[in-house]
């Protein structure tokens, strides 16, 4: 199995057309848009979409509906935080976190949604020094892993094995064990 990073839209366009074998970390729910792509269950993961801001700020933001007042940004292509997004005064897409996180730290923006890990380490790994650390989560998904249509006899494997990984706490142990390293490299 090789994993391929691409852009969000791209890669959902690749997959739904069968060029890859599927997606992983994708909310639920992705076979509507999507009916060559198939859900797995159970999710792999939740993903907590998180509200960064500068440090000191005067921005609060405790829920979703505290965004009517202020200028977001979020990552374009993340269904999650385009939803969030409609919260906001005005949000605004941006084509990578980078991007974003930039944005917020310029002042061109009040606040960012994205996933809580995702944004720490970008922030981390891009030197945004003005950023608090500690994002408020404002949603928490679930995420699964989709697989083409063309592949569907993988289903019941596939599904069997996340619910063994779950069962035993390896699959949550691998997901921390990521996620520390990832932002580890950041630092």
């Amino acid at each position: 199995m090789r994993f391929v990073e691409t852009p969000g839209l791209r890669s959902l366009q690749l997959s739904s057309m069968g060029h890859f074998a599927g997606e992983t970390l994708r909310i639920s729910g992705l076979t509507r848009k999507y009916p060559d792509l198939l859900q797995v269950d159970p999710p792999v993961a939740y993903m907590k979409s998180a509200a960064f801001v500068r440090r000191n700020s005067w921005v609060r933001i405790e829920k979703p509906d505290d965004l009517h007042r202020y200028t977001i940004a979020y990552l374009d292509g993340i269904v999650s935080a385009k939803r969030l997004g409609q919260y906001a005064r005005k949000a605004m897409p941006m084509p990578t976190r980078a991007h974003a996180l930039r944005a917020l730290e310029n002042g061109d923006v009040d606040a960012v949604i994205m996933g809580q890990i995702s944004g720490q380490i970008a922030s981390q790994r891009g030197g945004f020094r003005n950023i608090s650390p500690e994002p408020v989560v404002l949603q928490t998904t679930s995420v699964h892993h989709y697989i083409h249509r063309k592949h569907a006899h993988l289903i019941p494997r596939v599904s069997a094995e996340l619910a063994a990984l779950k069962a035993s706490g390896e699959a949550n142990a691998l997901f921390m064990s990521r996620a520390k390293e990832l932002i580890h490299l950041g630092s």
